[in-house]
């Protein structure tokens, strides 16, 4: 696992230290933010393992959190059963098809992950986000 890069409470990731940790990354998490600009953004420390992670919700459901790492990015997501089936009935690549099929329901839904250092990367997660309706 990728290890976390603003662990400490009292430090708010802020503007500058996010272009020096995605690096060319972060550009990618920049067209992520205005994509969804309509959203609300925020973030959030949840624990010293889990770190600052940048959440995008509307109202009080969560559409993704992104959790910065060095040159890169993970977005994390829950879907709902319909969802799970619109993802599966869609143009997504086969291997998220796979993972998403394996994946095991908890009680927010279905878990799904995406790295993101690569513009195909970036691809992938709006793609699904268009699918889904979320932005």
């Amino acid at each position: 696992m990728d290890e976390r890069v603003f662990i400490d409470h009292a430090a708010h990731p802020s503007e500058d230290q996010l272009k020096v940790i995605l690096d060319a990354t972060y550009e990618h998490f920049r067209k992520l933010r205005d994509l969804t600009g309509q959203l609300n953004h925020e973030w959030r420390y949840f624990s010293r393992k889990s770190g600052w992670v940048f959440k995008v919700h509307h109202h009080d459901k969560a559409l993704f959190y992104l959790t910065p790492l060095t040159n890169k990015f993970q977005i994390g997501m829950t879907l709902t059963d319909a969802e799970k089936k619109a993802l599966l009935d869609s143009v997504i690549d086969d291997r998220k098809k796979y993972e998403i099929k394996a994946a095991t329901k908890y009680p927010e839904g279905y878990p799904l992950r995406f790295m993101v250092e690569t513009e195909n990367e970036l691809d992938q997660v709006v793609t699904v986000l268009n699918i889904l309706n979320k932005i």
